[in-house]
């Protein structure tokens, strides 16, 4: 079968649209019946008690073909089929069946197409199920075209670093090169000399340049556990401060919970992950928590923020 049977089928297909009659007489289905995406819907060939006319046989002998051909899994020899069976037949009940088809081979869009003109001649009580169907196809589509993007875009940046990596590795063989040959050129005793300070400033200023950059990542590091800290005892106080402890609670009770926060400090969930071993005062900081919502964290758009998404704390209060 060529690309001629799809593209006739393509242009038949909205004329088939345009015929009007009872698309439950074709579809042979009972009225508020729910389309199957799996179940082969299969169009009426024929009016009344008479014999079925030679066209409409090799219509159905067609549409009975794809039905094999989809049952056994070839969804593309259904497609063939049913496109020429439509072709013959111009039951547009037929463009259901080719949408489950492409549905069934990952092509969203041509599922989404065939499916969109059955849904415009079908019945009124299916027209709901059909419109969801569709609204996934399309959500479906969106998804697959943003993927697609994303990878078009990593795809660039790795050819754009490649080449950036050969200019830079071009370069710097052409400066070695250059280098080298000036050394030649020169005595003996003037290369070593130069060579030495050259390799005597090249690793005082590596060794300089070491240092200053592990200073900075330790101070780098230290810097961001204070504001981790800073966050959470924030976090401890409004809760504390929030506990309503009942005077039976004695002791030095402590209780570790665990906390699902969202960005602006909503708590979403939160969970006791190691008991005090006194449920009133596991209770009363459970109260305490969802009373201290929201609570103070990062913003959401900080590097820290993600540090609080899922946050374990230790509470305790002096009785």
């Amino acid at each position: 079968m060529t690309r001629a049977w799809t593209l006739a089928a393509a242009l038949l297909c909205p004329l088939a649209l345009a015929i009007t009659g009872d698309a439950y007489a074709q579809a042979g289905k009972k009225p508020g019946a729910k389309p199957d995406p799996k179940a082969q819907a299969q169009p009426q060939w024929k009016k009344g008690g008479g014999k079925l006319d030679p066209k409409m046989a090799e219509a159905k002998r067609l549409f009975d073909e794809g039905a094999k051909a989809y049952g056994e899994g070839s969804y593309e020899g259904a497609i063939e089929a049913w496109l020429m069976s439509f072709e013959i037949s111009k039951r547009e009940l037929i463009c259901e069946n080719i949408a489950n088809a492409y549905e069934r081979l990952g092509k969203p869009k041509e599922a989404r197409d065939y499916l969109t003109r059955w849904r415009a001649v079908a019945p009124q009580d299916e027209r709901e199920t059909l419109d969801a169907r569709i609204k996934n196809l399309e959500e479906r589509i969106a998804r697959e075209e943003a993927e697609e993007k994303q990878r078009q875009a990593e795809r660039e940046k790795r050819e754009r670093e490649k080449r950036e990596k050969e200019k830079v590795e071009k370069e710097k063989a052409e400066k070695d090169k250059r280098e080298r040959l000036e050394r030649e050129a020169e005595k003996k005793k003037q290369d070593d000399a130069r060579k030495k300070r050259e390799d005597e400033k090249r690793r005082a200023e590596e060794e300089k340049a070491k240092r200053e950059a592990e200073k900075a990542r330790e101070a780098a590091m230290a810097a961001r556990q204070s504001e981790l800290d800073r966050f959470r005892l924030a976090i401890q106080q409004k809760i504390k401060g929030k506990a309503n402890i009942p005077d039976t609670v004695t002791g030095k009770p402590s209780v570790i919970v665990r906390i699902r926060i969202l960005p602006g400090g909503e708590v979403l969930d939160m969970s006791i992950e190691r008991s005090s071993g006194n449920r009133v005062y596991d209770a009363a900081i459970e109260r305490a928590v969802r009373s201290a919502s929201p609570l103070p964290v990062p913003p959401a758009d900080s590097e820290l923020f993600p540090q609080f998404r899922d946050l374990r704390l230790n509470i305790e209060h002096d009785r």
